[in-house]
């Protein structure tokens, strides 16, 4: 049996309109935003879309919050 997915703070879940549709989620506390795959209404393939660490930004900021424009651009408020 699989154990259930475990997150901190989470802070947004956004799908994108393309194909094949994208899923984010922003798990504040740890800094990350993750992309999964979306297909018939399952989440799969989970991964690091930001390791906010990783590339440089400051201890105790935190992403929160995301959003996808018009034109597929991610965006999120730290």
């Amino acid at each position: 049996m699989k154990r259930p997915c475990k997150f901190l703070d989470t802070s947004a879940v956004h799908s994108s309109q393309s194909s094949p549709i994208q899923s984010y989620l922003t798990d504040s506390l740890v800094n990350r935003i993750y992309a999964y795959d979306y297909n018939d209404g399952k989440l799969s393939n989970r991964r690091d879309f930001v390791n906010a660490l990783e590339l440089g930004l400051p201890e105790r900021t935190y992403p929160d919050g995301l959003c996808i424009d018009s034109e597929g651009g991610i965006w999120s408020a730290r």
